[in-house]
């Protein structure tokens, strides 16, 4: 009974909407709704009930798409839910329906924001082998895509994508599929190569990873086809190198593309002979050309014998010595084999001499050739290989059988050699066969080079063998691989895809340290103390014995213990180092039992010793500390703040007083504290007798763990650290500023290099917020200077322009700061600091729109780090900019090829500035102008001018105006609005917005706007049509014509039509887009304004959800109601216009502008960029009249088509031009049809005063029905 009630109720439904006895407009939205709704179990029922509606409701946008995306959403869903196969029949049949409507109705797929997400799922879903479909899905993604590139103007050029993909890999372990993904950027590999040089010698990119990641790139290139001989010698006839680290970093490339056998030598020196060859000595001196001076920096190992004489022969020619070369190399090579102990020959003299110290060692390998460096590196990979080798043979226990001390020293030599490809090598032979301590120090080289290894593919492997030793030690030797675990528990996080094995590897060191024999003892009671012996040279002793006795402390023991401690340790500062380290290494034992109450005593002696002047340097103190466990760069991070107990200080303002100065500062200015805290976190240690070799590598490794974990605080402390550099300035305290010194400027720089490529909002936020005092404004402007221009000996004052001209894809980071901190206001907030302010934002208005004159728009990137008043002014002088160049019957375009050619180069260079802006913009700030509409009128008004405005005298000018609008000027206007239409869209999805049924208007000036956009798209689509079109498109077999390729008229040149037609595709697709997010009220305004020409059209009654009979009907508005669905025969009536009705035409007009929300100047006005109606005052009675479009009697009458040739009539179009719309009265007189309006259904018939019987009420006597017994 159930099952046939609810038959009953769909057939009563049916026929009830058949005869537009419901509100259909309702009774579509809850169909849609429901369907979107659904659950799986209730969806099967919702399709079939909304299939029987199916084909009104794709004749309609609001309710098309939403159908057709509920739709590929459930599809989506069912295809990845786990009940998959349960629900196979429901997921055919909604596959069965989605080709059916890709086929009828494509228009409805049309969503730029959802499609990404589905598309992939909707192509898996159609018939394979199906052309037709394919096809149809093809143009869908195609017009899709258009959208989203049409909003998307500045789109990054290859270049761009490449570097940004390249500065990941000195961010983030180098993936392996990362050449692929870059060979794939963009079809001109030549130009990719020269961009990956240039990214690899670049002196904004600090660091020896980048010349990895680029020789690995271009090994992997080269099995696709790439010739990266060619690309190097490309690269060395553009000049670009000429700085001595540039080249350097580039001879470093073209050595590991030598060892890989892939760079031609005879190749390179045929290309060197034309250009002269090598005649001069200054062309293969350290400091010469690069193109001739990379003879002398490839390394002889990596060449055949033959090449090695031809390289032989060719440097003779310059006086180049190869027998001095080889004995430098012979000489290097004897000079470590002393200094590492090994077997020398006992002849040589060099036996005679005290060995080199390996610092001494390093530093003349560091000043040395490229070649050398490499010759060295590769004797000791060998030297490597050869023992093992032999160790094997003698079948040793371990292979190779050396000591740390030996390995340090090698490790030593190949960083100063920055030669790591051989340093990897050596390092997968150490971790087969080596003992704990030096698996250990492997695990801590590739920490601390681990982006070097990542390029080299290397990190993992070593990992995993790494690990594997851990595995098989931990079963023999116990508590002996503490050092190896410890190693790996810093290294593992870092790892892709070790997430879970690095927890476990902290938990294993964890309890390693609980099993420590301090923990197996009883608790240390209170009592003990206090039998401490106050003799300096024996309490550590006691101290260890009181420690080693318990197992727990309770907090006032560990106070006493901890200050006892510390007291012992300040003694002992710079007078005996042995015993400094003793008590270090106490309150790293002491930390075992409460670490969290530890570190707070920790915390407030940091604070005490930061005002204390009379210690020695925290560099002496702190790092060991640091290694003995009882000390981490955090907390020295947290003190090195205003507000320790915050977030650090990068959490909080450092509070400022009168003096301009940070509190904080004006208490360590005297001891230096954050300037040596922040010496601590950018300089090598050196080494001494306090710490061992190992301990002073680690802390570089936790140097750099700092710098990645804890970007804000570091940024803080380098505020601080130059507000107390300029506080003890303006105290004249100059004795010992550690600021003073060039190194550690220089390594300054190197860490805010690191930071910028990291994130260079942040910095120039961070940075921004400066203190009132100038000295530090002064001093952090030098150093972003020094940043932007690294060659700079004295970094002057950087200009707007300046900034503007040295904007490219590397320096793009760093003149996002230095603009960022040059617009920035920092804390002031009186007058003069605001008047200075908004000068600087003009002087860089005024640079920006030298730099687009010039063609410069590299620069657009940098727009999203300003503040976001500085932004939306911009965006507004660019707008302005652009709508200035738009042309109109009053200033038709330019007619000179090359001063159009810079006008639309301009007008492209403009929409690059305004793009970048409305991207990084919020959703509040992203509006269209109301000046477009009046803009885009002009060009309706251009289309639609008639070409020979005198009879029989065509005007050529005006023609020439129509096909620079046609192939340029509107395709750039519709870029504009399309821009603000995605951003829109996109904010509103975002933010949730209101359904679209809802009144409510969309927030921004965009709610004004966009109808009147609307309406002026209706017209210009029409005035297309008319240029290729002999009659306006029929419908679709959905009901919806979407513009497809028509044939082009005999009247019409075929690049004319063709253009029109691709015009009027993308003016309907960019409609559907507006009008997905307007609202109900302004969508009604849009259609009453369009009237009778909107109805007559089947692609606007889709935009505008139109019904093919309905029109503004007295309750509901415009859609809904009766007469909805009688196809392309409606009911219409005949109305004659007085010659009075001029005026009432204006008043009309301004009207509804007013109700549109136009806000027109006038009533009269005939363009105020308002959207208006020619509505007309009937003077006798109408009578309704029966009216098709294919017949004409006495009492019907035939809706007209578009001209075949428009030029003959001022008239093109359904809608009339922008006069008639506007409320002109151009003279027409007589009669005209209009829709017969349509009133609401009522339940009941009650009489009001104003409107009396309702004679169109419904009869409720009409459903009476008999109970059935």
């Amino acid at each position: 009974m159930s099952a046939k009630l609810t038959l009953c109720r769909t057939r009563l439904a049916a026929h009830l909407y058949a005869e537009h006895l419901l509100d259909r407009e309702h009774f579509s939205e809850w169909l849609v709704f429901n369907l979107e709704n659904s659950s799986e179990a209730r969806l099967p029922m919702w399709m079939l009930i909304t299939q029987l509606y199916w084909k009104d409701l794709l004749k309609l946008r609001k309710y098309g798409r939403r159908l057709v995306a509920a739709l590929i959403s459930h599809h989506h869903l069912i295809s990845n839910h786990p009940d998959k196969d349960i629900l196979s029949p429901l997921l055919q049949s909604l596959t069965q329906s989605l080709n059916t409507l890709i086929l009828s109705s494509p228009e409805n797929f049309l969503s730029p924001l959802t499609w990404p997400k589905y598309r992939d799922g909707l192509k898996a879903c159609l018939p394979a082998g199906d052309e037709t479909r394919l096809n149809v899905f093809g143009a869908i993604n195609l017009r899709n895509e258009q959208l989203a590139a049409a909003a998307n103007r500045s789109q990054p050029a290859a270049r761009h994508i490449l570097v940004r993909m390249l500065d990941g890999t000195l961010q983030t372990p180098m993936a392996a599929e990362l050449p692929s993904q870059c060979w794939g950027i963009s079809k001109d590999k030549e130009a990719l190569a020269k961009a990956l040089l240039e990214w690899s010698t670049s002196l904004y990119r600090p660091g020896l990873a980048k010349i990895y990641v680029a020789s690995r790139i271009l090994q992997h290139w080269n099995t696709l086809g790439l010739d990266p001989t060619l690309a190097v010698l490309d690269f060395l006839s553009a000049g670009a190198c000429q700085e001595r680290k540039r080249k350097c970093a580039l001879y470093h490339v073209v050595c590991e593309l030598a060892r890989s056998g892939i760079f031609s030598l005879p190749r390179y020196i045929q290309w060197l002979i034309p250009l002269g060859g090598i005649r001069n000595p200054e062309d293969v001196l350290p400091d010469g050309p690069g193109p001739t001076r990379l003879l002398a920096e490839i390394p002889p190992h990596a060449l055949s014998a033959s090449q090695r004489n031809l390289r032989s022969g060719m440097l003779r020619r310059a006086s180049f010595s190869v027998a001095d070369e080889a004995q430098d190399t012979e000489l290097a090579i004897r000079h470590l084999k002393h200094t590492l102990g090994l077997a020398v020959d006992p002849a040589d003299p060099i036996l005679q001499r005290v060995p080199l110290s390996i610092a001494k060692l390093c530093k003349k390998i560091k000043s040395a050739s490229r070649a050398l460096k490499a010759e060295v590196g590769s004797w000791l990979c060998s030297s490597f290989a050869a023992h093992a080798d032999a160790r094997a043979e003698e079948g040793a226990p371990q292979v190779p059988d050396i000591s740390p001390a030996i390995f340090y020293a090698v490790r030593s030599v190949l960083e100063a050699a920055e030669d790591f490809s051989m340093l990897g090598d050596i390092l997968k032979t150490l971790t087969k066969h080596s003992g704990v301590e030096i698996l250990a120090a492997v695990a801590d080289t590739v920490s601390r080079h681990f982006f070097i290894f990542s390029a080299l593919g290397d990190s993992v492997p070593l990992f995993r063998n790494l690990h594997e030793r851990l595995t098989t030690a931990v079963r023999e030797g116990g508590m002996a691989v503490r050092p190896l675990l410890a190693s790996l528990v810093t290294l593992a996080p870092r790892i892709p895809g070790m997430e879970e094995l690095a927890s476990q590897l902290r938990r294993d060191l964890a309890l390693s340290d609980r099993q420590n024999p301090v923990d197996a003892c009883s608790p240390v009671s209170d009592n003990m103390v206090s039998r401490l012996q106050d003799d300096a040279g024996e309490l550590h002793e006691e101290i260890e014995k009181l420690l080693a006795a318990g197992s727990s402390l309770d907090r006032n023991t560990m106070e006493r213990l901890f200050q006892t401690i510390t007291q012992r340790l300040q003694a002992c500062w710079g007078k005996a180092q042995d015993r400094q380290r003793a008590y270090s290494s106490l309150l790293g034992r002491l930390r075992v039992f409460d670490s969290q109450h530890f570190d707070g005593l920790m915390v407030k002696w940091l604070l005490y010793l930061r005002t204390l002047s009379s210690r020695p340097s925290i560099l002496q103190i702190f790092p060991l500390l640091v290694s003995v466990g009882c000390l981490d760069l955090g907390a020295i991070l947290a003190t090195a703040a205003d507000f320790p107990t915050g977030q650090g200080a990068g959490g909080a303002r450092a509070a400022a007083t009168g003096a301009g100065a940070p509190q904080v500062v004006q208490l360590t200015y005297r001891s230096r504290y954050m300037q040596e805290v922040l010496q601590l976190l950018t300089a090598p240690l050196p080494q001494n007798d306090l710490m061992t070799v190992d301990e002073v590598y680690r802390f570089a490794i936790l140097q750099d763990q700092a710098i990645r974990e804890c970007p804000k605080e570091v940024l803080g402390l380098i505020l601080l650290a130059s507000a107390e550099y300029s506080y003890a300035k303006a105290q004249n305290d100059f004795e010992a500023l550690p600021l003073d010194s060039p190194s550690v400027v220089e390594n300054l720089v190197e860490l805010l290099k690191r930071l910028v490529l990291r994130d260079a909002t942040g910095v120039a936020r961070a940075l921004g917020a400066r203190s009132q005092n100038p000295h530090v404004s002064g001093w952090i402007d030098a150093v972003t200077t020094k940043l932007l221009i690294p060659a700079a000996d004295t970094p002057a004052p950087v200009t707007f322009d300046q900034v503007l001209e040295l904007t490219n894809e590397f320096t793009l980071p760093f003149c996002q700061v230095k603009l960022a901190l040059s617009l920035s206001s920092g804390e002031q907030n009186t007058q003069e600091a605001a008047d200075r302010q908004q000068s600087h934002v003009e002087l860089f208005a005024n640079a920006m729109d030298k730099a687009i004159t010039a063609g410069n728009i590299s620069w657009v990137g940098m727009l999203s780090c300003l503040s976001p008043d500085i932004t939306q002014h911009l965006k507004l002088r660019a707008q302005n900019r652009f709508l200035e160049l738009l042309p109109s019957l009053r200033s038709m375009p330019n007619t000179d090829a090359a001063a159009l050619a810079q006008d639309l180069q301009m007008a492209e260079n403009l929409l690059s500035v305004i793009d970048a802006v409305v991207r990084g913009s919020a959703a509040r700030q992203t509006s269209l102008p109301p000046s477009i509409v009046d803009k885009l009128v002009d060009l309706w008004e251009i289309l639609a001018a008639p070409d020979d405005r005198d009879p029989g005298t065509p005007d050529p000018a005006l023609a020439a105006a129509k096909s620079t609008v046609l192939t340029s000027w509107l395709p750039l206007t519709l870029n504009l609005i399309t821009l603000h239409a995605q951003a829109q869209a996109q904010a509103q999805a975002q933010t949730q917005a209101p359904p679209e049924n809802s009144s409510k208007p969309a927030a921004g000036n965009s709610s004004d706007v966009r109808p009147k956009i609307l309406v002026a798209c209706a017209g210009i689509m029409q005035e297309l049509d008319a240029l290729v079109l002999v009659s306006a498109p029929t419908p679709a077999a959905a009901g919806a014509a979407a513009p497809a390729d028509p044939p082009p008229s005999a009247g019409a040149a075929p690049a004319a039509a063709a253009a029109a037609a691709a015009l009027a595709r993308r003016v309907f697709d960019l409609s559907c887009l507006l009008v997905d997010t307007l609202s109900e009220d302004a969508r009604a305004m849009c259609v009453r304004a369009m009237r009778d020409g909107a109805a007559a059209d089947a692609r606007l009654r889709y935009i505008f959800s139109i019904g093919a009979a309905s029109g503004e009907g007295g309750g509901d508005g415009v859609v809904g109601g009766a007469g909805g669905g009688a196809g392309t025969l409606w009911l219409s009536q005949r109305e004659k216009v007085s010659s009075s009705s001029a005026n009432v035409n204006a008043n009309a007009s301004a009207s509804v502008a007013a109700a549109a929300g136009a806000g027109a100047a006038g009533g009269g006005s005939a363009r105020s960029g308002t959207t208006t109606t020619n509505t007309g005052v009937p003077t006798n009675t109408t009578t309704p009249t029966t009216t098709t479009p294919t017949t004409t009697t006495p009492t019907t009458t035939t809706t007209t088509t578009p001209a075949t040739n428009p030029s003959n009539t001022l008239f093109s179009g359904l809608l009339g031009t922008p006069a008639s719309l506007w409320g002109l009265d151009r003279g027409q007189a007589g009669e005209r049809l209009s829709v017969f309006q349509y009133r609401r259904w009522e339940t009941l018939s009650e009489p009001t005063p104003n409107v009396g019987e309702n004679d169109t009420a419904l009869s409720l006597s009409l459903f009476e029905a008999r109970r059935v017994q």
